[in-house]
């Protein structure tokens, strides 16, 4: 956790200690992973934004899919998924 307003969970979902309303850096491809286990992590933390992280491996077709699903998780609680291309950035 970040200033209480970022939390980067790293290569895990390990839920954070602090303001769970912060912006969250979301893992959402490596070996390990199941996007199902994304899903339930974004919902349990309800994050007002959260942003995909570890994605470089993901196709167009990967990044679509992955994109569509944790936008649907993130509006049921009442948050957003903002997708970030290179270059791009999200003011705190």
């Amino acid at each position: 956790m970040v200033n209480n307003t970022l939390y980067y969970p790293g290569d895990s979902f390990t839920e954070p200690d602090g303001n769970k309303n912060a912006l969250l850096a979301v893992p959402v491809s490596a070996p390990w992973l199941k996007l199902g286990e994304v899903m339930d992590f974004v919902n349990t933390v309800k994050p007002t934004t959260s942003f995909p992280t570890h994605n470089s491996l993901l196709s167009d077709i990967g990044e679509g899919m992955m994109e569509q699903m944790l936008s649907g998780v993130a509006q049921a609680s009442g948050g957003t998924l903002k997708p970030l291309k290179p270059g791009e950035s999200i003011t705190v």
